[in-house]
């Protein structure tokens, strides 16, 4: 059975200047070189964020390229990636606390390690009922992967965006948005093959004030 965020579309934005249809966020977009190399984390959470202000805010963020970029900017400053990029579900979810305080959000995350030791990783039930919470709470899952293994559509020592899973014959399909495209991976493959493991973070968001 498939599990999806209850608004995909949320999520698709408009390049205001070439009025092409872009799938959530690009760290591309940052301006400064160290930000589009290290961006992928704070552009993850904007993805998360945005998709929430979009389902519950009272002033919606507009479904464009420049609004996005605009969270992105605001998000680097939290979720701040340091000499190794944000390369933990920890550095994650600390820099989400900040913005949480800041923003009058109440926010809690929940991590799930996948360890460089093939036998110490989760089992795939597990990391399937992981992946169901975080959708039962219409919210995209944050993913780490410290290295892609036999994910050859993604790149390693990175963040990308799951809004939707499926168990297949014992595999767990999920698409992701990663740099503004949607793509379909198999999380299975990816935790049997990984290297160096990595983490899923899902989220529950609540409203403290008025947005």
């Amino acid at each position: 059975m498939k599990y999806s965020i209850q608004n995909q579309e949320e999520l698709l934005l408009i390049d205001e200047n070439s009025n092409r249809m872009l799938y959530g966020s690009d760290q591309e977009w940052y301006e400064k070189k160290i930000q589009r190399l290290a961006g992928c984390g704070p552009s993850t959470f904007s993805n998360i964020i945005f998709y929430f202000l979009r389902q519950n805010g009272e002033n919606k963020p507009d479904k464009t390229k420049k609004e996005m970029l605009s969270h992105m900017k605001t998000i680097w400053n939290y979720v701040k990636p340091g000499i190794m990029g944000v390369n933990s579900t920890e550095m994650f979810s600390s820099g989400v606390e900040k913005y949480a305080k800041d923003f009058k959000l109440k926010i809690e995350t929940h991590s799930m390690n996948v360890n460089a030791n093939p036998e110490k990783r989760p089992i795939l039930d597990e990391v399937y009922a992981f992946f169901k919470s975080g959708i039962d709470n219409d919210l995209p899952i944050a993913f780490l992967n410290l290295d892609r293994g036999d994910i050859q559509v993604l790149d390693s020592w990175h963040w990308v965006t799951i809004v939707s899973i499926e168990f297949i014959n014992n595999q767990i399909i999920s698409e992701v948005m990663d740099g503004s495209l949607k793509k379909k991976i198999d999380i299975s493959k990816w935790i049997s093959s990984t290297k160096k493991g990595g983490g899923f973070i899902r989220f529950s968001i609540e409203k403290e004030i008025n947005l």
